[in-house]
């Protein structure tokens, strides 16, 4: 069974932050994608693609590798991340 984790994700261009759960051992790329989706079902249209966007953690001052999965690069139960 895939453990899920909650978190925020604060859009600092649109001025709002979204609650989403995410599975622990999905890869970041892969994440950011399903993150859009769910943004673009809340917002309506987004003008990006997940090429060019980025998770940072403020907590830790870094981006996360898009390579890894969530857990990998330390994100837990409660996280909260900025996309950039």
């Amino acid at each position: 069974m895939n453990k899920k984790f909650d978190i925020n994700i604060k859009i600092p261009s649109m001025g709002k932050s979204f609650d989403l759960n995410v599975p622990s051992d999905m890869i970041i790329f892969e994440g950011l994608d399903l993150i859009l989706q769910i943004i673009i079902k809340q917002c309506g249209e987004l003008k990006c693609q997940s090429k060019s966007l980025e998770l940072y953690n403020p907590y830790e001052r870094r981006f996360l590798a898009k390579d890894k999965v969530f857990a990998q690069e330390g994100v837990h139960n409660g996280s909260r991340l900025i996309l950039l």
